[in-house]
């Protein structure tokens, strides 16, 4: 039998600013199991469980720590001794010299309307 460690510490943003810094289990995910358990139609790649955490919520990013953020929340449940979360993964921006790895924008952000590509 294989035992792998699943717990990675992550970090926790709103916007661009550092929210929570925390231990958390991280497991794959699918949008079926999403649906299945939770009624939820969202593409997920990855659930986690932590300790109680209020910044995982909806629309927060995720990162692991020290890599950009890669991650958002699409859905969290709070409970007394822990939180659990469903997170997407975020396209990854078109690669250029101006890229700002925080908010995805690039130098071809104004001809596309901003944002992740």
């Amino acid at each position: 039998m294989i035992l792998m460690n699943l717990k990675k510490t992550i970090e926790v943003y709103s916007g661009a600013e550092l929210k929570a810094e925390i231990t958390a289990d991280i497991q794959p995910y699918s949008g079926g199991l999403a649906q299945e358990e939770y009624g939820l139609e969202i593409e997920t790649v990855k659930r986690i469980y932590c300790e109680p955490c209020t910044f995982l919520e909806e629309g927060a990013r995720v990162a692991l720590k020290g890599e950009n953020i890669s991650y958002t929340v699409k859905y969290s449940e709070h409970w007394d001794d822990y939180t659990m979360a469903l997170l997407n993964k975020l396209p990854t921006a078109v690669k250029d010299e101006s890229v700002n790895v925080n908010t995805g924008e690039n130098g071809a952000s104004d001809i596309y309307g901003g944002g992740f590509y």
